[in-house]
Parts: structure tokens; sequence; C-alpha cells
């Protein structure tokens, strides 16, 4: 019986498949860990956020009860109106 050998991607898949818990514990622990910059900690926010809800390409709607108010010092307010 003669084994069929697995191509060249499908190995990388598999190998990153058994890696990807390790992966991910990784990230969680640089995420919430004492150690790393702030610039390292939100690359990781950012990608936990892409693998779990994935990449949007269009910004999420605000909430349809979002208010935003906008106040001027009162010298421009004058201006404004």
């Amino acid at each position: 019986m003669t084994r069929k050998r697995k191509e060249p991607q499908e190995q990388a898949r598999e190998i990153l498949t058994k890696a990807s818990p390790a992966a991910a514990r990784l990230l969680a622990q640089t995420l919430t860990g004492e150690e790393g910059n702030l610039k390292e900690k939100i690359d990781c926010a950012k990608e936990v956020l892409n693998r779990v809800y994935g990449r949007s390409g269009r910004p999420l709607a605000p909430p349809q009860d979002l208010l935003v108010e906008v106040k001027l010092p009162e010298e421009l307010e004058e201006d404004a109106q």
C-alpha cells in the first residue's frame, strides 16, 4: 500500500492548524499581559477582533439613539450663528 504524498500547501496548513492554539494563547497573553508596548497590544487586539469577527470593509453603523453634541467656546459660538 502506497501513501499519497501531501502537497506542500496541505502540509503547511496542517502544521499551522496544529500551531493555532498556541498562537491564539500568545495573542491573548500579549494583549492582557504586562509585557509589550502599546503598539504590540493594539496589533494583537486588532488581530483577535479580525479573527473573531472578520475584517470588515465597512465601519459599523452607529446606534440609532446616538446623539453627538458639539459645544463651542462662547467666542466661536457667536461666529457660528
